[in-house]
């Protein structure tokens, strides 16, 4: 009897295990106060898995006590912006959590404990802005985690001690922006990562030593770049990676031995030729000239070229280079004054850019290139004149932006261009008096911006341009007196923007484009703009695709009824109104009926014109007899917009006008 009684005991203690603890919250809860963490359990009795997310976010929590009775949470765990927050004890039974865990911005937060006992995290681990955290005690048996892991503007992180354990990441990791940071000796246990490697910008980090065991096909990026102290980097991890990367080196502005691949190759024990996959950042005239000499035989490169850095004067040791696999960018150089050396590229497959160059006055070295692959920037150069060097450039895949440029006075250079797939900026160039060297350009991919030039008087140029993939801008041209050279363009595939060009007086130049082909319509603050009832804007107006916005402007194109009231007036010279001309439906669709009725017997024409005044087609011309007529007018493959009726019966003239709207 005794031993029935004890089984039933045991069997009713394990029972109502199985009862107190049990999954609830699918759709998971938040916690925004101390009151709220306190009632958990009271709340939510029994409720030890929490299915759904758990966010903390509350400036007058103080501990997580009330959380203790959790030990798994089935999607995220947020904590966040918890100003009295010291440390995440309670959390202490939770041993998984199946998606992200985010511990970020908590200002007081000095330590992980109450994390203790977390073996998995299912999704990313980020850990960033919680200014008084010294290290990462308290995940101290973590063994894996299932998406990125990133450590970033932590001001007082010394050390990564607390993820000792932690032995695979199935995504990327990043060490970033931790300006205390002096040791990752806490990844000492890392075997695997799936994806990239990023070190960057920790000011008193001098080693990676860490990273030792990364097994390095498992990385896909390697960047290491702006950690003033670092020295040390040919841990077997990183020596691995360089022998045979799999995807991108970036390795720049670190201290000498881990200032580019080449520096690490030499105290891992070899010497590298070209990068697979590498990126070359040159900061210094040294590293320019020592190309041919670190990099023997590397004519072709697959990656990008950075060239950055004070007392950088001439880029002759580049001279063996014949293509770029990928960007070519040229920025913050204050003693370059061309591109020579440069001279056998022909090839960019991706963006050239060329910025922050305060002494380039030329673009000269450039001269052989004939493919651009991505965009073309050149921006902020202050003492460049010209566009001279890019001679065989034809075509472009992405945009050209040409931008604050305070010298520029000519686009020559880019004459042999002939389409461009991107966007076409041209904005703030001081001094660049007309848009002349564009002049082969046929096509625009998206949208055309042409904005604060204060020296440009024309759009002379863009002549031979039809079409605008996107949007076209004029705005804040202070000298720009005309816009005819737009004359070719039959088609945008945005809005219409005329603004702020305080001597336009005309939109003659816009009269082709297909008003279809405009979403919406903003004329504003052009002070001497006094003629908008060109074809396109009158067509717009009539039948609207989007919003109109039209004030500020001169007499005559001040607002819309102004411009409606021009457009009905500008075709057909001999207008005398009768009632005898009506129309049913206008506006239509597809036809309508024309009735009108004569008083006397005589010759009648019945004449359809459009909006140019240009004739379309008759539909009556003969002699009729008194009374009622009527005349069926199809419309059918006609553009939308304004069309005119003109009767003549002897010497009387009466003209309607009609929408077209399929």
């Amino acid at each position: 009897m005794k031993y029935l009684a004890l089984i039933t005991f045991i069997l009713l203690i394990c029972y109502q295990t199985e009862v107190s603890s049990q999954p609830c919250l699918p759709e998971g809860i938040s916690f925004s106060t101390q009151t709220e963490i306190d009632n958990f359990q009271t709340n939510h009795p029994n409720c030890t898995e929490i299915e759904g997310d758990v966010t903390i976010n509350g400036d007058d929590i103080t501990n997580l006590n009330g959380l203790n009775v959790l030990t798994s949470i089935g999607e995220y765990l947020l904590i966040f912006s918890n100003g009295a927050l010291i440390s995440l004890t309670g959390l202490d039974n939770v041993t998984s959590i199946g998606g992200d865990l985010w511990i970020h911005c908590n200002d007081v937060l000095t330590n992980l404990s109450g994390l203790d006992d977390l073996e998995s995290i299912g999704g990313e681990l980020w850990i960033y802005y919680n200014n008084v955290l010294p290290n990462l005690s308290g995940l101290d048996s973590l063994e894996s985690i299932g998406g990125d892991l990133w450590i970033y503007y932590n001001d007082v992180l010394t050390s990564l001690s607390g993820l000792d354990t932690l032995d695979s990441i199935a995504g990327g990791l990043e060490i970033a922006d931790n300006p205390a940071l002096t040791s990752l000796i806490g990844l000492y246990n890392v075997t695997s990562i799936e994806g990239y490697l990023r070190i960057i910008n920790n000011a008193s980090l001098t080693s990676l030593t860490g990273l030792d065991n990364i097994n390095a096909g498992s990385i896909n990026h390697l960047r290491i770049c702006n950690n003033n102290s670092l020295a040390t980097c040919a841990v077997q991890s990183i020596c691995d990676y360089l022998v045979s990367p799999s995807g991108s080196v970036n390795i720049y502005n670190n201290t000498p031995g881990c200032n580019n691949p080449h520096e690490i190759a030499n105290a891992c024990g070899f010497t590298l030729s070209c990068l697979p996959y590498g990126n070359y950042y040159f900061n210094s005239q040294t590293e320019i000239d020592d190309f041919q000499t670190n990099y023997p035989d590397c004519t072709e490169l697959e990656g990008v070229i950075r060239i950055y850095g004070s007392g950088i004067t001439n880029l002759n040791g580049l001279s063996v280079v014949t293509s770029i696999g990928e960007d070519l960018v040229i920025v913050y150089n204050d003693t370059l004054d061309n591109l020579t050396g440069l001279d056998n590229v022909t090839y960019i497959g991706g963006s050239l850019v060329i910025m922050y160059n305060d002494t380039l006055t030329s673009l000269t070295g450039l001269d052989n290139v004939t493919t651009i692959a991505g965009y073309l920037g050149i921006e902020d150069n202050a003492a460049l004149t010209s566009l001279t060097g890019l001679e065989n450039v034809t075509y472009i895949a992405g945009s050209l932006r040409i931008q604050n440029n305070a010298a520029l006075t000519s686009l020559t250079g880019l004459d042999n261009m002939t389409s461009i797939m991107g966007d076409l900026w041209i904005r703030n160039n001081a001094t660049l008096t007309s848009l002349s060297g564009l002049d082969n350009v046929t096509s625009i991919g998206v949208e055309l911006r042409i904005g604060y030039n204060t020296a440009l008087t024309s759009l002379t140029g863009l002549d031979n341009v039809t079409s605008i993939g996107g949007y076209l801008e004029i705005w804040s041209n202070d000298a720009l007196t005309s816009l005819t050279a737009l004359d070719n363009v039959t088609s945008i595939a945005g809005a219409l923007r005329i603004q702020y060009n305080a001597v336009l007086t005309s939109l003659a130049g816009l009269d082709n484009i297909n008003s279809g082909s405009i979403n919406d319509l903003y004329m504003i603050g052009n002070s001497s703009l006094s003629t908008c009832e060109v074809k396109s804007v009158c067509d717009y107006l009539a039948s609207p695709n989007g919003i109109i916005s039209i004030y500020n402007n001169a007499t005559g194109c001040n607002n819309q009824a102004e411009v409606e009231e021009a457009c009905e007036t500008v075709t057909i010279d001999e207008v005398h109104l009768t009632e005898n001309l009506l129309i049913y439906p206008n506006p239509l669709a597809n036809s309508a009926t024309i009735s009108y009725k004569l008083m006397e017997p005589g010759k009648v024409t019945l004449t359809i014109y459009n909006y140019l005044g240009q004739q379309m087609e008759t539909l009556v011309n003969q002699y009729q007899q008194i009374g009622k007529h009527q005349v069926i007018w199809n419309a059918e493959g006609l553009t939308s917009g304004i069309y005119f009726f003109r009767l003549q019966a002897g010497q009387e003239i009466a003209t309607r006008k009609i929408l077209v709207i399929h």
